[in-house]
């Protein structure tokens, strides 16, 4: 059989069928975490492990395919960034770089952007259908009872068989933002759907923080819908970077300002007595558990002496490490820059959005493989230019 056409199957079938594979078993995974069915059979399968494995057999796939195309200094790059995932996951037990970033970034060598959101908005759709359709009909995997008090009565929330209301929120959410990613045109009635999903978590799972954010996404597609053709021109790229930078490091900084010395509690609490539990309990947490450069394996179980930190500006740089979170920060900073430079304000104000919800949730896990594609995206066709252009030579 010809050579040429054994290593063409292999690359654009074989590598990309096994790849796919891995990555529904780590969706597997990911969205199990997020339900009660996943705390009962998660560990007895060893799921955890198994998931472990298959992130560096994901990069060995990838690394098979850059030896046949012979991209021996971009195999340099790819095994510096692999070694830098794994020195943090081996602190702090956290995928995060490898999961936000470097998946994305093997998944787009294989698959079309445009694939990837459908895949994910459809799957997650799906999950999601599946586990609230168990509890309605009475399989539910959890028999507590969730309640939100407030000064003369309190509500009852519901988890639709997820470990968390909270949980039913944040998965809404998600959907909602690749489904509003994933199309090119704003749809006539997107922001009714967005609207009705943010009244259904509300009344539902009672949940604040993704209500809003559903609330400002129908905001802000209507407004989309109907003023899409405005374009903001900017001169310099870098200038642009470095404004958004800065501005990041100082919402950071006011976060923690506020939080450690306590500026604005009456406000705060007046208008939300939770949002201000996430800033003194992400102050309690830095006391504790401190900040180690490339993060620290620690435990929020109150029987092992830890707490809740849900707020991504506390949580991240205490588990995931100050580097790691530099590191986020600042390509966070670059993909806010690059969607305002390149008129993606689709993109633009989902980030926006992803920033104003780390305030109160985390917004760094592996479900959000979602965030930066675009920019990825953006960033491997720049590197394949450059190859094509030193192959020239």
């Amino acid at each position: 059989m010809n050579p040429l056409y054994l290593k063409n199957y292999y690359i654009d079938r074989i590598v990309p069928f096994f790849l796919f594979s891995l990555f529904f078993v780590l969706l597997l995974e990911w969205a199990l975490k997020t339900t009660n069915l996943g705390y009962t059979f998660f560990d007895f399968l060893l799921f955890g492990k198994i998931t472990n494995i298959i992130r560096p057999f994901i990069f060995l796939l990838f690394l098979t395919k850059l030896f046949i195309e012979k991209k021996y200094k971009f195999i340099v790059y790819c095994i510096f960034f692999f070694v830098f995932c794994t020195i943090s996951h081996a602190h702090s037990k956290s995928w995060m770089l490898f999961d936000l970033f470097y998946l994305p970034f093997i998944l787009l060598h294989f698959f079309s952007i445009d694939k990837i959101y459908f895949f994910l908005f459809y799957w997650l759709l799906c999950f999601f259908v599946v586990i609230a359709s168990l509890d309605l009909m009475g399989w539910s995997f959890s028999s507590e009872i969730f309640k939100r008090n407030n000064i003369d009565s309190f509500v009852i929330r519901r988890s639709l068989g997820f470990s968390h209301p909270n949980a039913v929120g944040y998965f809404l959410m998600i959907i909602s933002m690749i489904y509003y990613l994933k199309g090119n045109i704003v749809k006539k009635f997107d922001f009714v759907i967005f609207l009705s999903l943010s009244f259904f978590v509300f009344w539902v799972p009672n949940s604040w923080s993704s209500s809003i954010i559903l609330f400002l996404l129908s905001c802000v597609s209507f407004v989309h819908r109907f003023y899409k053709s405005i374009y903001i021109t900017f001169s310099s790229f870098k200038i642009v970077f470095t404004i958004i930078l800065f501005a990041l490091i100082l919402w950071v900084s006011l976060i923690w300002i506020i939080a450690f010395f306590d500026l604005f509690r009456e406000n705060i609490s007046a208008i939300s007595s939770t949002l201000w539990a996430r800033f003194s309990l992400g102050e309690a947490g830095v006391n504790k558990f401190g900040i180690k450069f490339f993060g620290q394996l620690i435990s929020f179980k109150p029987e092992d002496g830890g707490f809740p930190i849900d707020s991504t500006y506390f949580v991240m740089p205490i588990v995931d490490g100050l580097v790691p979170s530099l590191f986020f920060l600042c390509f966070f900073s670059f993909a806010l820059a690059r969607g305002i430079f390149d008129y993606k304000y689709k993109y633009v104000f989902v980030l926006l959005l992803c920033l104003l919800y780390g305030v109160s949730e985390g917004i760094c896990g592996s479900l959000f493989v979602f965030l930066f594609l675009p920019t990825i995206d953006y960033l491997i066709k720049v590197i394949q230019e450059k190859i094509k252009d030193s192959n020239a030579y």
